[in-house]
Parts: C-alpha cells; structure tokens; sequence
C-alpha cells in the first residue's frame, strides 16, 4: 500500500511540473522571471528551483506557500493547478466544439432570417410594376451582396492563439460570404415566386 501512495504522489507531482511548465511557456516566461513574480508575490524562490520542479526526476517538491503562490501568480485556483492536464484539455476541447456548435446554430437562423426579409421584401414589391426592374437588378446583381460584405475593414474578425492577434489573409472568406448573400437572395426570390404563383392559383380556383 506505501508503496502505491507513493507512485500516486510522484504522478500528482509530475502533473503539477507539467502545469507549471505549461503556464509559464505559455505567457514567454523564463525561469527566472517566474521565481521573480513568485518572491514578488511573497514566496522566495530561485530559477533554478523552478527549473527542478519542471525537470527533475523525480519533480522537485512544491511547498504549499510555494503553491498558494502559483496559483496567485497564475491567477487561477490551487484546485485548477492540481487537476491533471489531460483532464484540462478534454474539458477545454468540449468547451470550443460547445462554442462552435452555438455559432453554427446563430448563423444558420441568421440566414433563415435574412432569407424570410428577402422573401417578404420580393413578394411585396412582386404587387408594384415600378419596382420589377429593381427586383430583377437586385434578384442577380452581384454588387448588392459584395456591398453586404465591409470591403474598408483590414480584416472582418479579429482571431487570437494562444492569447495573441493573428494577422491572416480573409479573402476567401470575403468571397464566400459575398456567395452565400447572393444565393440567399437568388433563393428567396424563387421561394416568393412560388409563393406568389401558388396565391394566384388559389385565387383562380376560388
């Protein structure tokens, strides 16, 4: 039994160095500048102290001052330190495919209800000859969705990794959406015409 509390504590340890590391590459610091931070915050440690906890095999020990200190440095919980990483990751992926999944979810009723606007908006103007013309232009004219997509803009959102701004190429992403507003159009000027030939019907028959 002592033998197996023991391998338990070496992992608990070996979990909480990788956290550790993990946190401190991921906001650039060196050693040295966490063990500044941690003395800072009242616990005074050294760089190589850190380097030990993250390299040593097994990890250096960590105090529980020491922890407490992390965790205020790392603005998180003592309890967030020491869940295993993996189980972090698992939840943290389970957490954007639930944001993914919400932002398919707006865009789609979005587009549901850009399409009933056109739809109301053609089968309205369908009623006055003076607007036919119009209706037809903006049925097919390309410049009507291109100017629903912002041209002035250096890039349409702003993309963060890792908590730093991404400068990329959205192109393609200006020209899809300009196709998407237009097959919203071109759909929901067929769906009118339907709707419209369907009422007429009606009114023959009655």
């Amino acid at each position: 039994m002592a033998r197996q509390n023991a391998l338990r504590s070496i992992q608990g340890e070996r979990n909480l160095a990788l956290r550790i590391k993990n946190e401190r590459e991921y906001r650039g610091w060196s050693y040295e500048a966490l063990a500044k931070r941690l003395t800072d915050a009242g616990c005074s440690i050294n760089g190589s102290a850190i380097f030990r906890v993250e390299k040593g095999n097994p990890p250096r020990r960590i105090a529980v001052d020491e922890l407490i200190a992390l965790a205020r440095v790392f603005e998180t919980s003592i309890e967030d330190l020491l869940t295993p990483v993996e189980l972090l990751r698992k939840a943290r992926g389970k957490e954007i495919v639930a944001e993914i999944d919400q932002a398919t979810d707006d865009f789609t009723s979005a587009l549901g209800a850009m399409m009933n606007g056109y739809c109301a908006y053609f089968d309205l103007c369908a009623y006055d000859p003076e607007m036919q013309e119009y209706i037809g232009n903006l049925r097919f004219n390309r410049g009507v969705a291109e100017d629903a997509v912002p041209q002035n803009l250096a890039s349409l959102f702003h993309v963060e990794v890792d908590g730093e701004a991404v400068d990329f190429d959205d192109k393609r992403l200006r020209a899809a959406l300009v196709e998407v507003h237009l097959a919203v159009i071109n759909v929901a000027a067929d769906a009118a015409d339907l709707a419209i030939e369907k009422s007429k019907s009606r009114g023959k028959e009655s």
